[in-house]
């Protein structure tokens, strides 16, 4: 595997929270607290499962990216009465950069 930078460490692991099932106690969480509450990837990873994940990509960024990262939900604007979507919005804004990612998400996935 090539090295990654922050930016691509990010992409991966915002990636496996909203793609991986390993991830959904994080999700869970997270919409289990109100909506547009800004919560730290480390707070909802309490059995650091997406800390592992982001040091066996890289164990220098790794745990900035987990310690940085941001998350937080809100409904889907556009649900039509439809509340099974919602958006999964991330942020990290550390080491000069100001990354952010949205992921439309099924609840009922969950």
């Amino acid at each position: 595997m090539e090295d990654l930078d922050l930016e691509g460490l990010l992409e991966i692991i915002s990636g496996n929270v909203v793609g991986e099932k390993s991830h959904q106690r994080i999700l869970r969480e997270l919409l289990e607290g109100p909506a547009g509450t800004w919560r730290s990837a480390m707070e909802l990873d309490r059995a650091g499962v997406l800390a592992e994940k982001a040091r066996g990509f890289s164990s220098e960024l790794g745990p900035k990216v987990v310690e940085g990262l941001k998350l937080a939900w809100t409904l889907n604007p556009d649900d039509l009465g439809d509340r099974s979507f919602c958006a999964i919005l991330f942020f990290y804004g550390r080491d000069d950069l100001m990354w952010h990612r949205l992921a439309i998400f099924n609840r009922n996935t969950l």
